[in-house]
């Protein structure tokens, strides 16, 4: 391949007003020619239109043909607009043997890797790839997307523009991030639409926000207060972000809303599960040595569940998905022998939000009319403004 790559221009990108070139090599769609059967790109592009959820035919045009060799990579970025019936990119990693340079494409909170190649070891090489494997990838047009770096051999990849078959605009099907009080009102507005629906929670049930923040018991739990009761609104409006806009949205829709911390440790999903709390834990060292029974008693713990998820019927993202901080560390033994049965682990202390849902009736779904308050808003409500 060396050859080649050194007849191949070097892939040029915009900085600025200026053209910078990189140490990867490009080839435009004019000046190479691929041998991939039709039928298979066809079958491509049917995944491609299935996995997007596109309601449009689509086509793929070729763009470029990317050569990175080792120490190549190229930062996130987004891919430049090119022309109003762009949907996204579709990009085949020919099969061209390296290791590293996987793909990473976010969009807001939601990350995919593609084209993974583990590094090689003399005990367990990575094997060839095979010529007849065609690995890809396809994402919509303005989303993060970036190549990590090349370990070992050279990574080539072939891009193609995904466009609209009937070249009309794509804009109405690209996702977008909704902020600030659109997606308040969305979020009200399901939850509204369900409680007038007799087939949702008919019986009444609860469903679990895992939250994206951690709080202290001043801020949430001042006093009396604890997880056993409803959120007041002088509570949620200390509560932020993403978690301030849901519990917002849920007392708009006239439902009560809690805030449960939990106790986890490295083992406790091999014994008795994480261990509900009513208030957030103080900030004090733990003990040396500790025991199942200890751990109760230093935490305040409330019931120790083996499923958590348990305690919400309907998750709207993953309960693994709360954010968690440390809550110390020590030695632990379940019955509190500390010969050699002893283990070191860690504490950590994360929450979910807890709804409410009655049981189905003809009043459930509209929400009593409650005095104006002045809400505490969020970041992404701010920067909006």
């Amino acid at each position: 391949m060396n050859p080649l790559i050194k007849t191949i221009p070097r892939a040029a990108f915009g900085k600025g007003g200026e053209t910078v070139y990189d140490t990867n090599v490009q080839l435009k769609a004019d000046d190479y020619e691929l041998n991939i059967p039709q039928q298979r790109m066809d079958q491509i592009l049917n995944e491609v239109k299935k996995g997007m959820n596109l309601q449009t035919d689509i086509i793929a045009e070729p763009y470029s043909l990317n050569v990175y060799q080792v120490g190549g990579k190229f930062a996130k970025h987004k891919d430049t607009p090119r022309g109003d019936d762009m949907l996204g990119t579709l990009v085949i990693k020919l099969p061209a043997w390296c290791t590293g340079g996987k793909m990473t494409v976010s969009l807001g909170s939601e990350t995919e890797t593609y084209f993974n190649a583990q590094a090689r070891y003399s005990y367990s090489p990575t094997p060839a790839p095979d010529p007849l494997l065609i690995n890809w990838c396809a994402f919509f047009a303005d989303v993060d997307h970036e190549i990590h770096t090349v370990e070992e051999g050279i990574r080539i990849t072939a891009t193609y523009l995904i466009r609209r078959k009937d070249q009309a605009s794509a804009s109405s099907m690209l996702p977008r991030e909704i902020q600030g009080d659109e997606q308040a009102n969305r979020i009200k507005g399901a939850l509204l639409q369900g409680l007038g629906d007799n087939r949702f929670f008919p019986d009444g049930g609860k469903v679990g926000f895992p939250c994206h923040h951690l709080y202290t018991n001043t801020e949430v739990f001042p006093g009396q207060k604890d997880s056993t009761q409803a959120l007041t609104s002088k509570q949620m409006n200390k509560l932020k972000g993403r978690d301030l806009l849901i519990a917002n949205a849920a007392e708009d829709a006239g439902l009560s809303v809690y805030l449960q911390p939990y106790l986890i440790h490295d083992y406790s999903r091999d014994g008795g599960g994480d261990y509900t709390l009513k208030k957030f834990p103080k900030k004090k060292r733990c003990p040396r040595h500790m025991s199942n029974d200890t751990i109760e008693s230093h935490f305040d713990t409330e019931e120790q569940q083996e499923d958590p998820t348990s305690a919400a019927d309907l998750w709207i993202e993953d309960y693994d998905r709360a954010a968690k901080k440390g809550a110390g560390e020590t030695e632990w033994s379940a019955d509190g022998y500390f010969g050699n049965e002893a283990s070191g682990i860690d504490f950590y202390v994360k929450a979910c939000l807890i709804i409410e849902v009655p049981e189905y009736s003809e009043s459930r779904g509209i929400p009593v009319q409650l005095p104006k308050k002045k809400k505490r808003k969020t970041k992404q409500q701010k920067k909006v403004e």
